[in-house]
């Protein structure tokens, strides 16, 4: 599973996380305030995210593609586009 997050100074993160034959981590921390997304990297995988406390549902937005937020991230990484 690879993941990706851009932090408050638009710098865009990768991490890729755990298969059977790998020695990455299977689990990842994404900062408060960031966009993040997630692609698979084989034909299937179980993801769950868990938040902390200060986390309010009222505060989660999510992106869609021809938003200002998705024009921007594109512009930032074209190749993050297909992950909305």
């Amino acid at each position: 599973m690879e993941v990706y997050w851009i932090d408050e100074r638009d710098v865009v993160h990768q991490e890729m996380l755990a298969t059977r034959s790998s020695n990455a981590q299977p689990m990842c921390v994404v900062p408060a305030r960031c966009w993040q997304a997630a692609r698979p990297v084989g034909k299937y995988s179980l993801v769950g995210c868990t938040v902390g406390p200060g986390f309010h549902f009222q505060d989660l937005e999510m992106n869609s593609e021809g938003s200002a937020v998705f024009a921007h991230i594109n512009s930032l990484r074209a190749a993050l586009a297909d992950l909305v």
